[in-house]
């Protein structure tokens, strides 16, 4: 897979990579685990206007080497490996390679979401079922992607760090529980997917795609390093309590300016903020343009006390054992409320009920 996402880049020249690939190939931080995929006929049908270069070739109404899917099969022919974290029930990551957006935002992991069902102990299970009628596991709607899309291009408008989507990628084909290749008219005939669903594959671009559930000494190696490396500082001057010092305010500020702009994310936890501070997996955000005060209230107060608790306080006992120079948490949960409050541009009724500043 790393020789497809490569394709582009082969063909730049020395100073075309340094300017546009500022970082390196971002093998450091892989995953090991890896799961068979297997090409599929499949068109693209969107490709991501804000980004003038990519680490590959797509072209709209084409096909693409991308288009893959899980296969049950232990050694298929021509298997891709996806690579795969916990938690991550319909989505692999692709590869590894810095890139960046027009704005000049740098990206390194690159998943496909929707390209089958992954069970709870990372297995592959090259099975496609209805869940309930408007969904399928392991299959992605292009509705969902379509609203996923106009959200992160808001957050990321509002100044959040958040995903993008690269690209949509329609499903002609799917792999069965045999890991033989059917049509998706014939998979809707067999049940397997209900009949208003449009498969698609979510091409989408993280800094770092692991999430704060996935933390471990490895994983936190390779997000200090990346952070260092985007804010221009030499490894060895930012150590893991700088790292989280910069996370806690980066994450106060996402979520003041989420609330300032009026949404909600409805679930702030482990699974759903990265190790380089992004809000991602936004299909859960709401508006709250129209609730009332008491409601809106709660809800911002549910996001804040999520975010502190099952965010900020899990990362901190996850490097707190390793980082000797730590201070103690109250010192992180003042910096988090102060950034918090400084970008929603007031301190919140909630808030005043905490005692101490």
């Amino acid at each position: 897979m790393s020789e497809i996402l490569r394709e582009k880049i082969s063909e730049q020249n020395e100073s075309e990579k340094e300017k546009f690939y500022p970082i390196g190939s971002g093998k450091e931080g892989e995953p090991k685990e890896t799961l068979p995929a297997i090409e599929v006929k499949n068109e693209v049908s969107w490709i991501n206007p804000r980004f003038p270069r990519l680490p590959f070739d797509l072209k709209e109404g084409k096909p693409t080497k991308l288009g893959l899917f899980l296969t049950p099969e232990k050694e298929p022919k021509k298997a891709y490996p996806l690579k795969i974290l916990g938690e991550h029930y319909r989505s692999a990551l692709l590869g590894q390679v810095i890139f960046q957006d027009g704005e000049g935002r740098l990206y390194r992991d690159i998943d496909l979401k929707g390209a089958g069902y992954i069970d709870e102990f990372g297995k592959g299970m090259g099975k496609v079922e209805p869940r309930g009628k408007k969904e399928a596991c392991g299959i992605l709607d292009e509705p969902y992607v379509l609203s996923a899309i106009e959200m992160c291009e808001k957050f990321l408008k509002m100044g959040i760090r958040t995903e993008r989507y690269l690209a949509i990628i329609q499903l002609k084909e799917i792999v069965n529980k045999n890991g033989k290749k059917i049509t998706i008219k014939e998979a809707k005939e067999r049940g397997m997917i209900p009949e208003n669903i449009n498969p698609v594959l979510g091409l989408r671009a993280f800094g770092i795609k692991a999430r704060i559930g996935n933390a471990d000494p490895t994983t936190l190696e390779d997000a200090r390093k990346m952070v260092a490396q985007e804010l221009g500082i030499k490894n060895e001057e930012f150590p893991l309590e700088n790292y989280f010092e910069w996370y806690v305010k980066i994450m106060g500020q996402n979520i003041g300016l989420m609330h300032k702009n009026k949404y909600y994310h409805n679930y702030l936890g482990g699974h759903n903020l990265t190790l380089d501070c992004r809000i991602v997996d936004l299909d859960s955000v709401c508006g709250f343009h129209f609730l009332k005060k008491e409601k809106k209230e709660k809800k911002i107060e549910e996001d804040y006390y999520y975010a502190l608790g099952y965010g900020l306080h899990y990362l901190y006992e996850k490097i707190e054992s390793s980082s000797p120079k730590i201070k103690d948490f109250f010192h992180y949960k003042k910096l988090f409320k102060q950034a918090y409050v400084e970008s929603l541009g007031y301190r919140p009724n909630f808030l005043n009920k905490e005692n101490g500043d």
